[in-house]
């Protein structure tokens, strides 16, 4: 007899089949999971490296940033013009026409368009009421005796201030010796030592506070003093020699015998003697002997420096600018050397000026790169007009005007 296979033996052989289908589902559902939650881990680390890449290039980038802020601060800087509120306020009263006349140191004949003038009259008065100029220079032929010049000046001081209100720079060239002391030897005051008879600061300093003690009681306020030029070899009796250091000495020296008795000095001619037998001299060896000489005269509390109107490339940057139009030259003297007081000009009478420049075009040019004072135009007029123009056309901005004013009525309001 055949035998049956059981109905329950049947029922278990299908139940295992459809566990073991459910474990297989649950494994490859298992495995799925596994495998997404792998992809967020690895997303999840991706973009932790991506920030932090970011965070690095941004430090970088910051980094990179202030140094190169870093390397821009290193060049020397001019210091901002700060004005007392006594200068402020009278800038704030003077026309355009009154603070260009400032800006101008010129002879008593220019200003009165005569031969020679012995005499402050009514020319001279009239000639002040239109145009007060910031200052005049005088020389021998200005001068008949000490009584004569006292007048003179006095008189002339007197006008400026009856006019604008605020003195004149009345100044002169008296440094010593039979041939540049004209106040000394008209009016027979005893000559000091010419500097290139000097060796020793001592004697430097009192020479100076000989010269200046005749120049206060006679009325001068200013000496244009050539004490920052070395000497160039020649028979330069106006010049303290050769040596850098001895000069720098003397120099310092000279300007502290003038200020025992409120004498302004005008220190120049800068660049100094940039001038050799083989041609410019270099730029190293002018910093080690002609700079130094102007920084000691800077450190010493010169008043004003005179620029010159000579070719320097090593400074202007350029073979066809003259110093005294040079705004790399004005940066030099007011960023390196840390000069705050009076920029003037060289006489613009010079060939070397007017077979370039018309008085109107040297004036401006002359503004325009930072200059101050602009002495002996060779023509004041055409220059003062030309200046006036300029502002007006904006060719130069009121702001350069009043900061060159600023800067003159600051030392004329302390003397």
């Amino acid at each position: 007899m055949k035998s049956r296979k059981s109905p329950m033996r049947k029922s278990g052989a299908q139940a295992l089949i459809v566990f073991e289908i459910l474990a297989l589902v649950v494994v490859v559902v298992f495995g799925v999971l596994q495998k997404g939650n792998a992809t967020i881990e690895d997303g999840k680390e991706k973009s932790s490296q991506i920030n932090t890449q970011v965070v690095l290039e941004q430090e970088t980038s910051s980094q990179e940033e202030t140094q190169t802020e870093q390397e821009t601060q290193v060049q020397p800087q001019a210091e901002a013009v700060v004005f007392s509120e006594e200068v402020n306020q009278k800038l704030a009263s003077m026309k355009l026409e009154e603070k260009v006349a400032q800006m101008f140191i010129i002879t008593p004949e220019m200003l009165t368009n005569t031969d020679k003038v012995n005499v402050a009259g009514n020319a001279t008065k009239n000639a002040i009421n239109t145009y007060p100029v910031g200052g005049l220079v005088y020389s021998a032929k200005n001068f008949q005796g000490k009584e004569q010049t006292k007048n003179l000046l006095s008189k002339t001081q007197e006008y400026s201030t009856q006019r604008i209100g605020v003195p004149m720079f009345l100044a002169i060239e008296e440094v010593g010796g039979e041939a540049n002391s004209p106040i000394a030897v008209k009016d027979r005051y005893e000559v000091q030592k010419a500097p290139s008879a000097i060796t020793d600061g001592t004697v430097a300093k009192t020479n100076a506070s000989n010269i200046s003690k005749y120049l206060t009681e006679n009325g001068i306020t200013m000496n244009i003093v050539p004490f920052g030029s070395l000497s160039n070899g020649t028979n330069d009796q106006a010049t303290f020699g050769t040596d850098a250091s001895k000069v720098s000495v003397l120099a310092a020296e000279s300007i502290s015998g003038y200020q025992e008795s409120h004498i302004k000095t005008a220190v120049g001619v800068f660049p100094g003697n940039v001038n050799t037998e083989t041609g410019s001299k270099a730029f190293a060896d002018w910093k080690e002997a002609d700079a130094l000489v102007f920084k000691a005269t800077i450190n010493a509390g010169c008043d004003c420096m005179v620029v010159g109107n000579v070719l320097y490339k090593d400074l202007t940057e350029s073979e066809a600018t003259i110093c005294s139009m040079s705004e790399n030259v004005v940066q030099y003297i007011r960023g390196d050397l840390g000069f705050k007081g009076i920029l003037m000009t060289d006489s613009l009478s010079q060939e070397v000026v007017t077979r370039n420049f018309t008085p109107a075009q040297a004036a401006v040019n002359a503004i325009n790169a930072g200059m101050n004072l602009l002495y002996c135009p060779q023509n004041f007029t055409e220059a003062y007009q030309g200046v006036i123009n300029a502002v007006n056309n904006s060719d130069i901005k009121m702001e350069t005007i009043d900061e060159s004013v600023g800067r003159i009525l600051t030392e004329k309001m302390s003397q």
